[in-house]
């Protein structure tokens, strides 16, 4: 009865060690931080973790002129645009994933003044969301 006891903890161990080893942490398809972790990309410098771990965008350390052109490449960019017409979805996606500065404040003013647009009927769900994306 011992030996069977200690037969089943050793199997339960080595399933929990294989399962937490050989699993890997790679983030789903879709998840920005995935798509951006790869060393040699130009997009790289522009990301940083934060303390939990998720990948952000820091566009802090570059002139707002360069932030506004590095941004329509970023898949941040896309996804948040993707997000249109929930503005208010919108808006918690750049305060989780564009780091506190002087382009993230911009981009929330715009994402409002974009917002206001689309409510008053000027523009269109499609040109709002071309219009986050390429900040014009």
């Amino acid at each position: 009865m011992d030996k069977g006891l200690l037969v089943i903890v050793a199997i339960g161990v080595a399933i929990i060690y294989f399962a937490t080893n050989f699993s890997g942490d790679k983030p789903a398809d879709n998840d920005i931080s995935w798509s951006v972790s790869n060393k040699n990309d130009k997009l790289s410098p522009y990301y940083e973790e934060d303390v939990l771990g998720n990948r952000v965008l820091n566009l802090s350390k570059v002139s707002l002129e360069q932030a506004k052109s590095i941004w329509t490449s970023t898949p941040t960019a896309q996804k948040i645009s993707s997000m249109v017409p929930d503005f208010d979805l919108a808006r918690i996606e750049i305060e989780n994933n564009v780091v506190e500065g002087a382009f993230r404040q911009y981009l929330l003013q715009f994402l409002e003044k974009i917002e206001g647009r689309f409510q008053s009927g000027k523009i269109q769900s499609d040109q709002a969301q071309k219009a986050i994306l390429n900040l014009r």
